[in-house]
């Protein structure tokens, strides 16, 4: 059978600070998947309830939640390197510990890798993912 793939990877120049977050940071914040189920409470070092966003664009969202609910976890799907390389530095620069994130293809990470009633919340937003100025 034809895998479908679920996303279209953009790709464009990074700033440093976005290679710096994706590179450098990495090890803090993103999870690096193996051919296991993830483990939540080894993943965040709790118990806390997790909620999953995929396509978290730049991030704006996800930064706030994590901010504002210190007791809840998040974990974030994305393929859009500099969306992902801005979240970790901001994640970074708040020092959270509430939130990882994932650079790979949502429906693979959803059959393969996160376990059955796993998770609290599912969160899955449309935003208009190239502004366009002559739509604004």
């Amino acid at each position: 059978m034809r895998k479908i793939q679920s996303f279209v990877k953009r790709s464009g120049r990074l700033s440093k600070a976005q290679v710096i977050g994706l590179y450098e940071l990495w090890p803090n914040y993103g999870v690096s998947l193996t051919d296991n189920q993830l483990n939540f409470g080894e993943l965040f070092l709790n118990s806390h309830d997790v909620t999953l966003e995929v396509g978290f664009g730049n991030g704006d969202s996800l930064l706030e939640m994590s901010i504002q609910q210190p007791k809840q976890n998040f974990l974030g799907i994305e393929v859009y390197e500099a969306g992902v390389g801005r979240l970790i530095n901001e994640a970074n620069k708040h020092q959270l510990s509430n939130l990882k994130i994932i650079k790979e293809d949502a429906v693979e990470v959803l059959q393969n890798h996160i376990p059955d009633d796993s998770l609290s919340k599912f969160q899955l937003f449309f935003p208009d993912p190239w502004h366009k100025k002559r739509h604004h």
